[in-house]
């Protein structure tokens, strides 16, 4: 499948109270046949959560699994 890169760019949250490896992102609904969200070197590891930290650092993909 294609795998895209989720930068800052498309998604990006501040709280001035709270550092970016603690604010964290939840997979609300994984429709695992269409794809996943998953880390770098973690491949076919569908992701729940991740930081903002993770996004900066450019280490969080969606993984499309049709064509």
């Amino acid at each position: 499948g294609t795998r895209k890169t989720i930068t800052k760019e498309l998604v990006w949250a501040v709280d001035p109270d709270t550092p970016a490896e603690s604010l964290v992102y939840t997979v609300l609904r994984a429709d695992t046949d269409a794809g996943h969200v998953e880390k770098l070197n973690h491949s076919f590891h569908p992701l729940e959560t991740f930081t903002q930290a993770e996004l900066a650092q450019g280490i969080i993909s969606y993984v499309h699994h049709g064509n």
